[in-house]
């Protein structure tokens, strides 16, 4: 078995590797920092299982969720995150993960979703994040002044549409997207789509 570890912390994930190293069966970890790196190489290793994180510093971890299922990868994705918010939980299952655990896992849990043969219609949630939900702040969104337009179309583009896409599910201009992307930036004083998205995630905005 060959694992892939995506998390920026590197004293976390040379730990995670310690770990897993220990365990029958696994042959090779390769430990990656950033989405980029590991794009660049993740589908040459070809790994059985990806171990990713939500928070990474050029992108987040949802992004390469996508863009490995674009490329067809058959891994066994589970996502490993501090982040408990439903909406996270739930997009990250829409996005094609096979699990979706708390960093405070127990190896046991761990080794279990490893070797469950997961359907692809069913996603595993952790033991200690069902039923559960975190204290999270649901006035942000209007304290920030956000349009419920703006909050639809940040919706799609946490789910990766592109502004095009946008218009026609909306049935609005394109030219009106962009605008709404824009103010929406604007608000939360970032710049770019990956600046827009980690934010939200780091702020737990509900959509």
């Amino acid at each position: 078995m060959n694992i892939a570890i995506i998390e920026d912390q590197e004293l976390f994930a040379k730990g995670l590797r310690a770990i897993l190293t220990k365990i029958e069966g696994v042959n090779d970890i390769i430990c990656y920092h950033t989405g980029e790196d590991a794009l660049k190489s993740v589908c040459i290793f070809k790994p059985d299982v990806v171990f990713l994180d939500i928070n990474l510093p050029d992108c987040t971890g949802i992004d390469v969720l996508k863009e490995l299922r674009t490329r067809d990868s058959k891994a066994l994705i589970l996502i490993l995150s501090m982040y408990k918010d439903e909406e996270v939980i739930k997009l990250s299952n829409r996005m094609g993960a096979n699990a979706y655990l708390s960093k405070d896992a127990d190896i046991e849990e761990l080794i279990h979703v490893m070797n469950l043969n997961i359907d692809k219609d069913k996603f595993y949630i952790g033991k200690d994040l069902e039923n559960k939900k975190d204290n999270i702040d649901k006035d942000l969104s209007n304290r920030i002044n956000i349009t419920e337009r703006e909050k639809e179309i940040l919706m799609y583009i946490v789910s990766g549409d592109s502004p095009s896409t946008i218009s026609n599910k909306l049935y609005i201009s394109i030219h009106t997207v962009k605008s709404h992307i824009k103010n929406i930036k604007k608000k939360l004083n970032v710049s770019t789509t990956t600046e827009l998205l980690t934010y939200i995630f780091r702020n737990k905005i509900i959509l």
